[in-house]
């Protein structure tokens, strides 16, 4: 996918390393992600994980998102 792609890109830019799961391939990881937020609909389904335990998640092509973790 183009977003997907394109996030790929964005974190490989930022040197920030990330796992990819294809929820097209993976059943477990389709119903992670709906559990994590139903109204997702669209790839890519971020899921960043902090090391103080905190999390945060979005959906699609978010280049500042990706900005403020490099920062």
């Amino acid at each position: 996918c183009v977003a997907c792609d394109a996030t790929y890109r964005k974190l490989d830019k930022h040197g920030i390393e990330y796992t990819s799961v294809n929820i097209i391939e993976d059943p477990e990881a389709l119903t992670f992600v709906r559990r994590l937020d139903p109204s997702y609909a669209a790839a890519p389904v971020v899921l960043v994980e902090y090391e103080d335990g905190t999390s945060a998640h979005w959906s699609g092509y978010r280049p500042q998102h990706i900005e403020n973790l490099s920062a």
